[in-house]
């Protein structure tokens, strides 16, 4: 008796699959660029920590975080940009983040300036050292006597960043409708900012590496350091 020739193909398959090592899985193909949703799969825990969360910028507490154009949509994708341009590239690569005139700690490990901003039309998210703010002028302010005040550099990973990134767009962007930050770094010292891009704030915050998205592609161009605004 001849069998038919879809058992022959299922039988295959299935003993191909009963050969295989117990330790060895079937790759999945990788995500492009074209299909990455906004909420991309990662390892995220929720916590009830605002440090966690987001810290949220009310307009009517930090109106120099807006400005009239600001759209919470150019948020989502300035978040998206971070992890096309930085994560997808170089996930779990630690680098150590300096703010402008400070010197390398760490020489083991490759080195960013910040501030570092992406910017997608109206709204600009920024990777910075909080020892560029004072002690109470961020939303939930940090203890004076902290020791991120005086800090110069912290290191971390992008996936570490982008975590944060994406809890912070829940809580502020998504859940509030603002803008905000979240403390990022080993050490904490660091932040990750959405803001609007023609905001005061944003103005002020000068120096670093800008990336932009144009309607056609994405660039990095180096901005003019200018030093420090307090």
């Amino acid at each position: 008796m001849q069998l038919p020739a879809e058992f022959l193909h299922t039988s295959s398959i299935l003993l191909f699959l009963l050969l295989l090592p117990p330790s060895q899985t079937l790759p999945s193909p990788p995500p492009t660029a074209l299909t990455i949703p906004l909420d991309i799969s990662t390892n995220l825990t929720t916590t009830s920590s605002p440090a966690s969360n987001g810290r949220c910028a009310s307009r009517a507490s930090f109106p120099s975080w807006y400005a009239p154009n600001w759209l919470v949509e150019d948020c989502y994708a300035a978040l998206q940009q971070l992890y096309i341009q930085e994560t997808m590239l170089h996930p779990n690569q630690e680098y150590e983040f300096l703010q402008p005139g400070a010197s390398r700690k760490d020489l083991d490990i490759p080195w960013q300036k910040t501030p570092r901003k992406y910017v997608v039309n109206t709204c600009t998210l920024t990777i910075m050292l909080l020892s560029w703010f004072g002690p109470g002028t961020l939303p939930s302010p940090i203890s004076p006597s902290s020791p991120v005040w005086r800090a110069s550099s912290d290191t971390s990973t992008y996936q570490k960043i982008w975590a944060k990134g994406r809890l912070l767009e829940n809580t502020c962007p998504e859940g509030a409708g603002s803008g905000g930050w979240c403390a990022i770094g080993d050490k904490n010292a660091m932040g990750i900012f959405i803001w609007a891009t023609d905001s005061d704030i944003n103005f002020k915050v000068k120096g670093g590496t800008i990336v932009e998205l144009s309607s056609a592609n994405v660039s990095v161009m180096d901005a003019v350091d200018i030093g420090q605004t307090s």
